[in-house]
């Protein structure tokens, strides 16, 4: 595992040229979400619901947050975009937009439950603010934001229609938590490498032992899917730290005053646009080092309080 390992944080580190930047801004969130003090497990729904209701309610929510983006949800169905499967089937795929060469491909896992509005609203997103010939920085950082925050806002308006209408959140709080371990998992693989050009069994085995059980078995578990797959999951996990905070973060402005939602549909529109900096500074962050992205302390202070109320509203 060590020679797969070393491998991995060379390319990394060295064909990929990494940045400063890219851990000193992530590790920041990476450690807002880890140092919270819940805990979460993955939800079970006791309620089994067809795919014409699920879609009903989502429909029901997109009409409500935008009509045009209902209009998107009704053309990717009509159009054949979305392809709808049953997870029991695929039991470790994920649902996801994708761009194979026969065009813009829209895959659902279907569970049969409540879960599946959530998922078809969070897809949709990503399909909106989706330009596969322009794949920003910004895009990349801010796509799990606004597909979390509509989830969140789509949780708020399923106040009182199903009494399992929370359970989603609660899984996507799960897995945030459980991502960002993973993702300090490797952030540390990384410093570790660039201070001691490798990385052998003894090394992993002192590290593990300094863990606490949740984060042996999570990292236990994040080593087996590397073997399996021959590569580090850095760009996937950052999304979804970035995008949990930052959806958090919004959705509080919004909770705090409901034209906010004004800035999730501007942004939404036009992220492929946007520079990075440019958003944080719109949404009222301040960054202190514009060559690391460091966040000033009133800013990630701002964001820390999003998020626990987020989890406080679990």
């Amino acid at each position: 595992m060590s020679d797969l390992l070393n491998q991995l944080l060379q390319d990394f580190v060295y064909e990929d040229e990494l940045g400063e930047i890219d851990i000193s801004f992530i590790r920041s969130l990476q450690k807002l979400i880890t140092r919270q003090k819940v805990s979460l497990q993955p939800q079970t729904y006791k309620t089994k619901m067809g795919l014409d209701k699920t879609q009903e309610y989502a429909h029901q929510f997109l009409r409500k947050l935008d009509k045009r983006y209902d209009d998107y949800f009704t053309l990717l169905l009509d159009t054949g975009v979305i392809h709808i499967h049953s997870r029991m089937k695929r039991e470790h795929r994920l649902s996801m937009v994708t761009f194979p060469s026969t065009g813009r491909r829209v895959d659902i896992y279907a569970t049969k439950t409540l879960e599946d509005a959530y998922t078809f609203v969070h897809e949709v997103m990503h399909s909106w603010n989706s330009d596969e010939a322009n794949f920003t920085v910004t895009w990349h950082f801010m796509t799990e934001c606004f597909s979390i925050l509509a989830e969140n806002l789509q949780c708020d308006s399923m106040l009182g229609l199903h009494p399992e209408y929370k359970k989603n959140k609660r899984d996507t709080y799960y897995a945030l938590r459980e991502r960002a371990i993973m993702l300090g998992f490797e952030l540390d693989l990384v410093d570790f490498y660039m201070s001691h050009g490798y990385i052998d069994d003894e090394m992993m085995l002192r590290y593990i032992e300094t863990k606490s059980r949740e984060e042996r078995c999570t990292i236990s578990n994040h080593l087996d899917w590397i073997e399996e797959n021959q590569m580090l999951k850095f760009d996937f996990l950052q999304r979804d730290v970035i995008g949990g905070v930052m959806a958090s973060y919004m959705h509080n402005r919004i909770l705090d005053n409901p034209k906010r939602i004004g800035e999730f549909i501007e942004l939404n529109d036009h992220c492929n646009e946007i520079p990075f900096l440019d958003l944080i500074r719109y949404l009222d962050l301040e960054v202190k080092d514009l060559d690391t992205w460091e966040l000033e302390e009133e800013s990630l202070q701002k964001l820390e309080h999003s998020y626990q109320k987020e989890l406080k509203s679990l």
